[in-house]
């Protein structure tokens, strides 16, 4: 050693101990340094090495302890004035530093004492006085104790290895003290702040336990200082940072999964974690500390402070979506789903149940009386609770989009129960409904079904809550909001029918059984039935959004085996004659069809819409939303029917004919005959022809006719080519009923007589009652007979007009091309039936002879046919 009389007076102190200090100074002196305090800081200071030296036989050591010994007395005594503590903690601190200065410095000093130093008794023995002068009730020397604490680790944390328990037991300390009001918790707070940022990777696994411990579980759900707890949550990420990058042994993982226990997710568990005894660099540490720190977020997740809440959800899924994919093992893995994300979002909803029911019974805020609007704290808490609970299920639904969630233990169990979660929130607790919560389930759900393996997971659970998803949604009477609003809109409706695509396809190959089928259009009625959902655009003129999404679902069903096809074609069938059920005019053409019976029985009766729509329609009077009329509906509908059925090599046609399907499109058909006429001319005649005999063929031809005489009596081109279709095929088919041919014949001759279609019935006439044509004798002598007066109309009506307009008067030209065309067809006409081919033109000779004046002089190709009409009459009379 260097100075022999430092030398003797450490001998002194060690042998007969440091000198009393005075409690009680007078009061002038408190302002300046005592004595006794500086003579030891500075005697200490002076000879820090000679205290801390290994070497002098043990009298550095119990001279250290003689002056701090003294000094923490003074610091923490009850008699001593506050000026006095003040000293002597000040003093204490500069002797920590300054011994905490040499360790760091010990590379440079003797062998001894870097093997001292590298022990780690040197760093405990100088640290422990902050320790123990955190036991005092004296508020300014704790502060000054922390203030301490946090310039030893600003100078010399680096070197800390062996103390850094003394440093979490100081800052637990404060955390734990329920009689701080914050000011030491904010002074302590920058410590742990100092080792999340610089000093993780010095701290052991189980430091870095207890730092988790500190840093969320105590400082994050303390309720004293509200910025404190955030920075904590905030903090966090620090420590997954460390442990994303943590060097540890390649071992085999042989940990029993958590899914395996009884109750994954107790308690339990996670008291086990926090006592097991960690070792560096093992997996096993990594793996506790990972799920320690995703428990202890889950756990601010529960909290009553919204904006504790909802940090430590954010950070948690965080946390998971970027360090989750590479650095989770299957076991971490399995805990994280199991026994942190499952239980907290299925504690959130029951919390949320909780606060709302406990709310609703609070009396409204009064009004303060300063005149400004101030939100109703109930609906904050409840706007609040909603977003804590959509966080929680759309987090506990993302997490199925990485490889390693997918391997853990009973995943398809987690997977029911993250659905269930889904589920829970839109059709549980109907009365605490809110927009918030229902977009929560339609997030969530919609991140499970685009997220989840389809050959792994089981889709059936998954359908099954679609359906009950879409049943909860358009329950009646709904939820309404503040403004008296369905809570449920037309947009969550379109959400839920946008998963129905994906859920379909993951039921493959099996598909949709016949009950699926029912429980898909039960829930699709019900939706477009549900008008109470706030509506902004009329569907008069296009289809909604909704109606469109509807129409692509039943689409789906189209090309599915078995009767599921033939139950889609049923439901466009009865979408595409809604409108006329609705507006409470049925055509006389279609009667008392099945269809439309089946719509109004449906619509009208089961769903009451008719009475929804006149309720509604009173109530938005004054708003921008329109009830729905669901007319372009109808012929959309009969778009998609005549686009499939019309598709050959779909062969949708030929799978349904037997069905009363069939029939119901053909009905739907006659409906919307402007939009069906291309599918018609198309499909019926070809798909007729093919259709078995029995009374499903009868009653199907009976629905043409029905089809015919609406297209004829509507007039124009698509009239005459729907029944040249119809009657192709139906000429030659030898099954049609007599009803049928009573129908087509009855329609033929009405278009003979409307001035648009005169020449296309009459041909259909013509070609009915022609030798070679293979109808029934019948049908071909009443088509003659029905030929035969309206020849006699037309040219009673031709002879009427040029009487009336003169011999000089100029005849309109298409009442002269007519007749010209009547005359040529009767001339060449070779009629079946009644004993002579030539019978129609004697049945009509004596209006012909009226013809026989100056009246067709002038039209050379009329008088043609008019002369050789007369001589093949002629010719018969004189042969008889």
């Amino acid at each position: 050693f260097e100075g022999v009389e430092d030398m003797r007076r450490l001998r002194a102190l060690a042998l007969d101990g440091a000198p009393a200090i005075p409690l009680r100074v007078n009061a002038g002196a408190l302002d300046r340094p005592t004595f006794a305090v500086e003579e030891m800081r500075g005697f200490a200071v002076s000879n820090i090495d000679l205290l801390m030296s290994p070497a002098a036989e043990g009298v550095g050591l119990r001279a250290w302890t003689a002056i701090i010994d003294h000094l923490l007395g003074t610091a923490t005594s009850a008699q001593a004035v506050a000026g006095l503590r003040t000293q002597a903690c000040e003093a204490v601190a500069d002797i920590v530093l300054a011994a905490m200065d040499l360790v760091a410095r010990a590379d440079s000093l003797s062998k001894e004492f870097q093997a001292m130093a590298e022990s780690g008794q040197a760093q405990v023995r100088i640290l422990r006085p902050l320790s123990l002068m955190m036991g005092g009730q004296h508020s300014a020397v704790r502060k000054l104790t922390l203030d301490t604490l946090y310039r030893v680790l600003q100078a010399s944390g680096h070197s800390i290895f062996a103390a850094w328990d003394v440093v979490f037991d100081i800052i637990q300390s404060i955390a734990l003290d329920q009689d701080d009001s914050g000011v030491l918790m904010r002074c302590v707070f920058p410590c742990l702040q100092l080792i999340c940022t610089d000093y993780l990777a010095d701290l052991s696994p189980g430091c870095l336990r207890r730092c988790i411990s500190a840093l969320l579980v105590q400082f994050g759900g303390q309720r004293r200082d509200l910025n404190i707890a955030l920075t904590a949550i905030g903090q966090a990420w620090a420590l997954c940072d460390y442990f994303h990058g943590m060097e540890v042994a390649d071992s085999p993982d042989t940990s029993e999964l958590v899914s395996a226990r009884v109750e994954p997710a107790g308690d339990l568990l996670f008291d086990e974690l926090w006592r097991e005894e960690l070792v560096p660099g093992s997996r096993r540490s990594q793996q506790v500390l990972w799920l320690l720190v995703l428990h202890a977020l889950a756990q601010l997740g529960r909290d009553s402070r919204a904006e504790v809440r909802l940090g430590g959800i954010q950070t948690l899924f965080r946390a998971v979506d970027m360090h989750g994919p590479s650095s989770f093992d299957g076991w971490v893995w399995d805990g994280a789903v199991w026994a942190v994300i499952l239980p907290l979002a299925q504690d959130a909803l029951g919390l949320r149940a909780q606060r709302l029911a406990a709310a609703a019974d609070e009396p409204p805020a009064a009004d303060n009386g300063s005149g400004m609007v101030a939100e109703d704290p109930r609906r904050l808490s409840q706007k609040q609770w909603d977003e804590t609970v959509a966080a929680t299920s759309l987090g506990a639904a993302r997490v199925w989009a990485y490889e390693g969630v997918r391997c853990v233990g009973r995943a398809a169990e987690a997977w029911q129960g993250a659905w269930g979660l889904a589920r829970a929130m839109l059709v549980d607790a109907r009365e605490l409904q809110t927009r918030d919560c229902v977009a929560g389930a339609l997030a969530s759900a919609k991140a499970l079904v685009s997220l989840a393996e389809p050959s792994r997971m089981p889709w059936r659970t998954a359908w099954d809550s679609w359906i009950a998803m879409g049943m909860g949604a358009t329950q009646l009477p709904p939820v309404r909001d503040a403004d008296d609003d369905a809570v449920v809109s037309q947009d969550v409706l379109c959400a839920l029918l946008e998963l129905c695509p994906a859920l379909v396809a993951g039921l493959s190959p099996s598909g949709l059984s016949e009950d699926d089928c029912h429980a898909l259009l039960r829930v699709l009625r019900r939706m477009l039935a549900f008008v109470e959902a706030p509506a902004y655009a009329s569907d008069a003129a296009a289809v909604t959004r909704l109606q469109g999404l509807v129409l692509d679902v039943l689409g789906l069903g189209l090309g599915l085996a078995g009767s599921a096809a033939a139950l889609v074609v049923g439901e466009l069938a009865m979408l595409a004659v809604l409108p006329l059920v609705l507006r409470h005019g049925r055509d006389v053409a279609l009667g008392d069809s099945a269809v439309v019976a089946a719509a109004e029985r449906v619509f009208c009766g089961e769903l009451r819409l008719a009475e929804r729509i006149d309720v509604v329609r009173g109530q938005r009077r004054s708003r921008r939303a329109a009830a729905p009329t669901f007319e372009a509906l109808g012929g959309a509908a009969v778009a998609r029917l005549g686009a499939a059925l019309g598709d050959e090599q779909a062969g949708l046609a030929l799978r349904v004919l037997e069905s009363g399907a069939w029939l119901a499109a053909v009905v739907a058909m006659g409906a919307h005959l402007a939009q069906a006429d291309p599918w018609f001319v198309r499909a019926v005649p070809a798909a007729m022809g093919r259709l078995p005999g029995g009374p499903a063929l009868d009653a199907a031809w009976m629905a043409v006719g029905a089809v015919v005489a609406l297209a004829l009596r509507g007039g124009g081109a698509a009239g005459l080519r729907v029944l040249d279709a119809v009657l192709e095929s139906s000429v030659g088919a030898g099954t049609c009923p007599r009803a049928y041919w009573e129908a087509v014949l009855a329609a033929t001759e009405a278009a003979a007589q409307e001035a648009g279609l005169a020449a296309g019935g009459v041909r259909w006439l013509e070609r009915l009652c022609a030798v070679g044509c293979s109808v029934p004798e019948w049908v071909a002598e009443s088509a003659a007979q029905r030929l035969v007066g309206q020849t006699r109309a037309i040219v009673d009506a031709f002879v009427a007009d040029r009487a009336l307009l003169g011999r000089r008067g100029p005849m309109p030209l298409e009442r002269s091309l007519l007749l010209r065309r009547v005359l040529q067809g009767l001339a060449q006409l070779q009629c079946r039936g009644f004993g002579s081919p030539s019978w129609h033109v004697v049945a009509v000779f004596g209006s012909l002879v009226a013809l026989v004046s100056d009246c067709v002089c002038g039209d050379e190709e009329l008088a043609r046919a008019l002369r050789m009409c007369l001589g093949r009459a002629a010719d018969v009379m004189l042969a008889g």
